[in-house]
């Protein structure tokens, strides 16, 4: 106990309790919880959102296909990863089941394995859907408005991945809830300002894009939400899996 306590239990103890409240002690647990999944949440969007984007690198020019990311991308794309990695994550609210957990063991992984094919699976996702709309338009040898539209489409999937990531609800849930939180939407703001900044100034001669019709918008919204249909499907199994197990142990 921090008040009544003496100064020689306070030294030889390992937690001391400052308001001599022991609900304390369950309040800190929930906010370790929640920061430790948090930054599991975070690495996990690191991973995910990276495959796509060495995968581009790697196999256009390997099938002898102009890669469409320029330097100017890749500095947008950075500006978007660290904000969404040290804020929209460190905002993100507890589950409402964090306690009902068990304590995680000290030699668990902070990536599991289901973790790690989650964030596999929704790399290969953005990146086959990127891929195959950068080459539709390739093939048509409209090499600018596919590099814009493939460029776009990796931004929005990119914004809509920390939404997936940010909770077991489905992703249209976390994207209507993100609203709530005026940090977030200024970051999202500030991102889509730059890129709508590229597509429509001049200085899109220099970042290799064109200006995009809402015909072309329609398609990348559409696409932006398709990619998050497979892992909404297996996440939605998943909580009913775990909720049936939650009211066995309860009865």
């Amino acid at each position: 106990m921090g008040m009544r306590g003496t100064n020689v239990a306070k030294e030889a103890s390992d937690i001391i309790l400052m308001d001599d409240n022991f609900n304390t002690i369950v309040g800190a647990i929930s906010n370790g919880r929640c920061i430790y999944n948090n930054i599991k949440k975070a690495i996990s969007y690191v991973l995910a959102i990276h495959i796509p984007i060495a995968l581009i690198s790697f196999v256009l020019p390997l099938i002898k296909i102009k890669n469409f990311l320029m330097p100017v991308h890749i500095v947008l794309l950075e500006l978007l990863i660290d904000p969404t990695c040290s804020i929209i994550f460190q905002r993100t609210k507890p589950d409402p089941d964090i306690m009902d957990k068990k304590p995680h063991l000290d030699s668990e992984n902070i990536i599991d394995k289901a973790t790690l094919l989650r964030c596999i699976i929704e790399g290969i996702l953005i990146f086959i859907t990127v891929f195959a709309l950068y080459i539709y338009y390739y093939q048509k040898e409209n090499i600018i408005l596919g590099s814009t539209m493939a460029f776009t489409l990796l931004i929005t999937s990119i914004m809509m991945c920390a939404n997936t990531m940010k909770s077991r609800k489905l992703t249209i849930t976390n994207f209507i809830n993100s609203f709530k939180d005026k940090v977030i939407v200024l970051i999202n703001l500030v991102i889509l300002s730059i890129l709508l900044i590229l597509i429509y100034s001049p200085l899109n001669e220099y970042a290799n894009m064109c200006m995009l019709n809402y015909k072309e918008w329609l398609i990348i919204i559409a696409l932006t939400f398709l990619v998050t249909i497979p892992l909404d499907i297996v996440k939605k199994k998943r909580w009913t899996y775990e909720l049936r197990k939650f009211k066995k142990r309860i009865w």
